[in-house]
């Protein structure tokens, strides 16, 4: 592995376990910990690890989805980086799915008219063209 790459996924990893520390004891830091597990997921993926990146993501949506209060935006940026993720990965039945439960979360508490909303729908029209749907 790349030595640079590898300082970046250490120091990452580092981020990863104080958000979570912070996050343990303050649920209001969860957005800073699903963001630094972000960055960890996305190095995980540039190395090839996807399934540690998939690990990561659904850690994030499970912390996402045990608020008392759910965070419908938030939520949306998991569904779709987990898309992104399968997209990548291949896996375009899988990418489809999160894309369009993403789709449904921000379309069903009023955010559809966002530049995100657009990026989901352009990516899912992407996958659909690819599996000629």
């Amino acid at each position: 592995m790349d030595s640079a790459l590898e300082r970046q996924i250490n120091s990452a990893s580092r981020s990863v376990e104080e958000a979570r520390r912070l996050a343990y004891h303050d649920s209001a830091r969860l957005g800073a910990l699903v963001e630094q597990i972000s960055v960890l997921a996305d190095l995980r993926q540039k190395e090839g690890d996807f399934r540690k990146a998939e690990s990561l993501y659904r850690e994030a949506l499970f912390r996402a989805q045990e608020l008392r209060k759910q965070d419908p935006d938030l939520l949306t940026g998991i569904f779709s980086l987990l898309a992104h993720l399968y997209d990548r990965w291949g896996r375009m039945d899988k990418a489809a799915e999160f894309y369009e439960k993403a789709l449904y979360i921000s379309e069903d508490s009023g955010l559809a008219d966002t530049e995100k909303v657009a990026t989901i729908k352009n990516n899912l029209a992407m996958i659909f063209k690819q599996l000629r749907d």
